[in-house]
Parts: structure tokens; sequence; C-alpha cells
């Protein structure tokens, strides 16, 4: 009796580890369809702490290429393929930047970097994200600025696929405002009365005003006296 049992018992194993098995099969398919993203946010080695990290998803692969999807479909942008350049990624990411700013489209998610400038996100789904930093929140003097990133999820390198994406952002320093300290000056006043600036020279009229007054004198004590007429008797 308990040797049929056992049978039995013998026989539903392999029914019984097969439906355990089907069960486990799309778990297996949903967590492969996901990666981790972790940005670094660091200028001269150094972490940037309290930045915001927000990141979309903007495209998704097609064959062997990535194409834009959703509201960056009509973006006006070529699809991603493995002979796309830098400058082209570039581009593309400053582009999708304005589209974003423009239309106020909401990011897929939202992070802060810690003490050592790194923030990470889990479970995006495979696709292309952009990748944009706000540096509002950071303190300090210095002042930051960084490229917008573009970055396809999973990586892919020498046929090797990696679910977990580390992305280094290219940050620069913003320098300051020069400023300037333009002196106070006052205008020369001058000492005797203005002198009208019409090109005419004034110089001759010292030695001509002398000169009348010579004459002047020469004219009134210079006359003769006249005779005095004798009276004869």
């Amino acid at each position: 009796m308990k040797k049929e049992k056992f049978l039995k018992t013998l026989s539903v194993l392999p029914l019984l580890l097969l439906y355990i098995i089907i069960c486990a099969v799309p778990v297996t398919a949903a967590s492969a369809e996901t990666c981790g993203l972790t940005v670094v946010a660091a200028y001269a080695d150094t972490g940037i702490e309290n930045a915001g990290i927000s990141v979309w998803r903007v495209g998704e692969q097609s064959g062997d290429a990535y194409v834009f999807t959703g509201a960056f479909e009509n973006a006006g942008l070529s699809p991603i393929t493995a002979q796309t350049d830098e400058a082209t990624f570039r581009d593309d990411a400053q582009r999708l930047r304005d589209l974003i700013s423009q239309n106020g489209i909401a990011p897929t998610a939202e992070i802060k970097t810690d003490a050592e400038g790194k923030a990470a996100a889990a479970s995006l789904s495979y696709g292309v994200y952009l990748i944009l930093a706000d540096f509002s929140d950071v303190s300090g003097e210095k002042k930051y600025n960084a490229l917008p990133s573009l970055v396809a999820l999973p990586e892919v390198e020498d046929g090797v696929r990696s679910d977990f994406v580390k992305v280094l952002l290219k940050i620069e320093e913003i320098p300051d405002a020069p400023t300037t300290d333009e002196p106070t000056t006052t205008p020369d006043t001058p000492d005797g009365p203005d002198i009208p600036k019409t090109g005419q020279l004034w110089w001759p009229v010292l030695f001509a005003a002398p000169l009348g007054v010579a004459l002047l004198c020469i004219g009134l004590f210079g006359r003769k006296k006249p005779e005095a007429q004798s009276h004869e008797p």
C-alpha cells in the first residue's frame, strides 16, 4: 500500500516541476526586458551632490536600429544605428531637450545624486533614453551645466549585453560673469566763460584790442589845437 502511494507521488513530481517552470518563464522574460541605470555627475573627479537627474524614454529598438516613439515620433530625427556618430547623438539630444522644454513632457524617472554624485534608476524598459541634469539645488558657489545625453538600454559591447548601464555626464563649470568697476568721473568745469566751439580763431583778438585802444588815444590827443585869431586895432 505504501509502495503504491509512493509511486503515485513520484509520478506527480514531473508534472509539478513542469508547472513550476511554466509559471516561472513569464517572470524571467519580464525581468530580462528591464535595465538598471546609474548616472554619475562629477566635475574634476569630485561628485556633485543633490543634482536633479531626469530621464525620458524617447525610443525603442526596431530591428537593428532604434526609432523614436511616442511624443518624440514626429521630432524629425533619423533612427539610431551602429553607424550613428557622436555629433549626431549630440545634436539629437539637444533637439529632444528643446522639444521637452517647449511641450512640457513629463520624465519617465526623476532621481537625485548622492554624496558621490551617483543616482540610480531601476526597472527601466529597454529603449533609448534622454538624460538631463539640473543643478539648481546644488549648494556652493560653483555653477555647473551638463550636456544632454542619449543612452540605449541594454548596453551591447562586443556582442556582450549588459542590463546595468553606467553613464558619466559631461559637465562643465559656468564661469562667473566678469564685473567691471567703472571709475566715477566728474566733467571738467572751465574757469572762464564758455567759448563757442565754432572753429573760429580768437587769438587775433588779443592783439587787435590793444591796437584799437592805442589808435583811439592818438586820435583824441594828437589833434592840433586851433590857433587863436589876432585882432588888430
